[in-house]
């Protein structure tokens, strides 16, 4: 009787840790299941308010990254595309800033990188106003007229200082890039300014949207 029960003493502890490996398995399987299905609704999530963006494949790209903490929440998605364009507007700041002092320029070409060393960095504050603002008033879910109307201000003048910018390059009129060599200060640079208007053209629209929205769930 004794020898019966000590043979099957470690059967029994391999049965019960079997099921315990099992178990575990099994949950952690579950978990590992039930993140995806999460991650794919956050992406899905921000797949489909990109898609009404002037750039949906940009504003997707930007902030796809952030889909665990945007989740399905519109408020964050608005901050995180303003925060977005901000740090692309600083970035592209300081690289004008860097040609700024290459010895290489044209006197064409070394003034309109002057000029956009201010317009730059212009952008890049009133997009930094936007997104205090947008702080203050999206905490509570909702966001009044007024702070539209301020933060619409401020992201029309930093897209105007950004063509302003652009157009001190005249990257449009061949024969003055000919001329003057701006096609390849454009290239270095012209991608960066451009990614900056467009992000923040993106971060606009989805602000309107958020308060079209918003505002028809009041009126319901």
């Amino acid at each position: 009787m004794e020898v019966s029960v000590l043979l099957w003493k470690p059967i029994i502890a391999a049965a019960l840790l079997l099921v315990l490996v099992v178990g575990q398995f099994t949950s952690a399987n579950s978990n590992s299941n039930s993140n995806s299905s999460k991650s794919k609704s956050f992406n899905s999530f921000i797949n489909q308010c990109c898609s009404t963006t002037a750039y949906p494949q940009l504003c997707y790209d930007s902030l796809a990254r952030y889909a665990a903490d945007i989740q399905n929440n519109p408020t964050i998605l608005v901050t995180k595309a303003f925060s977005v364009a901000v740090s692309s507007a600083k970035s592209t700041s300081l690289a004008v800033k860097k040609l700024s002092g290459s010895p290489d320029l044209t006197h064409r070409e070394a003034g309109a990188v002057a000029d956009c060393v201010g317009l730059i960095a212009n952008s890049a504050h009133q997009l930094q106003l936007s997104i205090k603002e947008l702080g203050r008033d999206l905490t509570g879910h909702r966001i009044n007229f007024t702070t539209k109307s301020d933060i619409q201000t401020w992201v029309s003048a930093a897209l105007t200082d950004g063509y302003t910018c652009m157009d001190g390059f005249d990257h449009k009129n061949k024969r003055a890039r000919a001329r003057d060599r701006d096609d390849g200060v454009w290239r270095s640079i012209g991608g960066k300014i451009l990614k900056v208007a467009h992000l923040t053209r993106n971060a606009l629209t989805l602000l309107n949207k958020f308060v079209s929205t918003t505002t028809k769930a009041q009126l319901n």
